[in-house]
């Protein structure tokens, strides 16, 4: 009995670590364009100054970089004051 008491501990804390080790966390984030840093409409480039309204990064500003296949609804540039959706995932 100890003895498979002892094998299930060690094997516990073994393989613990892997049990672990997730998988990178993604999350939506909400935030309304401040800025257009930088345009190149024919190569659908924008670079964006965006604030974040909700989500783990709130109140915080950051810099986007769109080109080409980002996915824009009904819409083929951002402009100041636009509202957008981002997808953030973070490697933990």
């Amino acid at each position: 009995m100890t003895k498979k008491i002892l094998t299930f501990l060690f094997l516990f804390f073994l393989l613990t670590p892997f049990a672990l080790a997730q998988s990178p966390q993604e999350e939506t984030l909400e935030g309304q364009v401040i800025k257009v840093l930088e345009e190149k409409e024919e190569e659908h480039y924008q670079r964006l100054e965006i604030f974040i309204t909700k989500g783990s990064l709130k109140d915080e500003k950051i810099i986007l970089e769109t080109q080409g296949k980002v996915s824009t609804v009904a819409q083929s540039q951002y402009k100041k004051g636009d509202e957008v959706l981002l997808t953030y995932t973070q490697d933990s």
